[in-house]
């Protein structure tokens, strides 16, 4: 054994040691776990004084029967009711608030960029992740699930030929992501006003694959690109979705675009709007929503946009021509998604259904689900009966660039699902015929 030499100074203390009594070590774990449990013991408290103690958590968790099902999900239950009681959800308000104010710090939803400008995360991931060709590497014995997700490609290329075999033409409209357009106000390293925007190395292949099999894919890139070089302000600085000019403009490119591609499709255009309304609504954005602060928070202030009603133009389900999608066909109509006027749940009618609408001159068949472009907006479609399928000449599919460039386990993880669905057999019953009344 090694020869350990002695301590040539035994009555030197070292200063970085930090000692205390057991007597004190007592107290501050006592400390502790009074501060962890204050909240609780407080809430659950309060539920017994107000009659609620049904609710508590260790009943529900106590209550517990072979007949409520399997324990393991009725701890989730539990543990799920435990994070969002009251006092959980102040704290994390009131904790994050302080982190974006003091620390610019956001959350796993929202990047705070520079100067105001905010990020939906899942959107890096979209543009730097394994993207929509490569095949995403995972554990089957960690998650045998993965293996069974499809990537979007697949979906969309087995989509269009459904839609083939109906005699419906396909047209693809993806929506670049904010990143895409302001990578500059992301992080400090990209020149201000940059140009040159920033694309996943594999989405010119997923166009060109998607064109190969007959989809009319609109790239709108460029026509975005324009207008931040006009200096337009492309997007909303906190939210996900484009201003209402940039919409607009947009619906009239796709419009002149489907004149020049069907033009039997389009009537010809109104020379103004039917009684049009001029409306300015307000709303802090999706971004700052999904940072979850305090109702209270003025952090943020809310951002204004100025749009355009168009009541009188309504979406026809027996059009030949429809148009689906999520939440950028709803902005500025949904009154969900914000810039609603002050207290109104009515719809807006200034979405881009409308003004795509308005400037084809013809009515459109409209399906569009917040959240739900990728399957649910399929789904709706396929349950119709199979004459009103056929009956349809041209789809046009406005969603998130994001959907499409996620890969599948990253993709569930951001809530988008790629399924595939199945067209119904049924047919409308045939209409009666009428009589032939004689003629007097």
């Amino acid at each position: 054994m090694a020869h350990v030499p002695d301590n040539p100074y035994p009555n030197e203390r070292d200063l970085t040691d930090y000692a205390i009594t057991r007597r004190q070590a007592r107290w501050v774990i006592a400390a502790f776990v009074l501060l962890i449990l204050l909240a609780p013991l407080g809430w659950m408290s309060w539920q017994i004084a107000t009659g609620k103690s049904s609710q508590l958590f260790l009943v529900r968790l106590l209550s517990w029967t072979p007949a409520r099902g399997p324990l393991l999900d009725h701890l989730r239950a539990s543990e799920r009711s435990l994070d969002s009681a009251p006092y959980a959800k102040a704290l994390q308000q009131h904790t994050q608030e302080l982190l974006s104010a003091a620390g610019h710090e956001g959350n796993r939803k929202t990047y705070l960029g520079l100067e105001g400008w905010l990020f939906y995360q899942p959107e890096f991931a979209a543009l730097s992740g394994y993207g929509p060709l490569r095949e995403e590497p995972h554990s089957p014995m960690k998650d045998p699930t993965v293996g069974k997700l499809r990537p979007a490609k697949e979906v969309i290329l087995e989509y269009n030929q459904q839609l083939k075999e109906r005699g419906i033409q396909l047209m693809l409209v993806p929506i670049p992501v904010k990143a895409t357009i302001y990578p500059e106000w992301i992080t400090g390293t990209i020149p201000r006003e940059s140009e040159a925007p920033v694309f996943h190395p594999d989405e010119g292949q997923l166009h060109l694959d998607l064109q190969e099999a007959g989809i009319d894919v609109v790239d709108i890139t460029p026509a975005l690109l324009q207008l931040k070089e006009r200096k337009k302000t492309v997007y909303l600085k906190q939210d996900t979705h484009w201003t209402f000019d940039t919409m607009q403009m947009m619906a009239k490119a796709l419009a002149a675009h489907i004149r020049k591609t069907h033009p039997t499709l389009a009537e010809k255009e109104p020379e103004n709007m039917i009684t049009p309304r001029a409306i300015t609504g307000r709303s802090p954005g999706d971004l700052v929503n999904l940072l979850g602060l305090p109702k209270d928070s003025t952090l943020f202030a809310p951002e204004e946009q100025t749009y355009v009603s168009v009541p009188d133009i309504q979406p026809d389900p027996q059009a030949n021509v429809v148009i689906m999608g999520d939440s950028f066909v709803n902005i500025y109509h949904d009154p969900a998604l914000g810039f609603a006027p002050p207290g109104s749940t009515e719809k807006m009618h200034a979405g881009f259904a409308q003004y795509l609408s308005l400037y084809l001159g013809r009515p459109l068949d409209v399906i569009a689900v917040n959240g739900g472009g990728a399957t649910d907006v399929r789904r709706v479609l396929a349950r119709r009966t199979d004459d009103e399928v056929r009956a349809k000449k041209l789809l046009i599919w406005v969603l998130s660039a994001r959907d499409l460039l996620l890969p599948p386990a990253a993709a569930r993880e951001a809530g988008i699902n790629w399924q595939k669905v199945e067209f119904s057999t049924k047919k409308n019953p045939p209409k009666p015929i009428e009589p032939m009344l004689p003629k007097r």
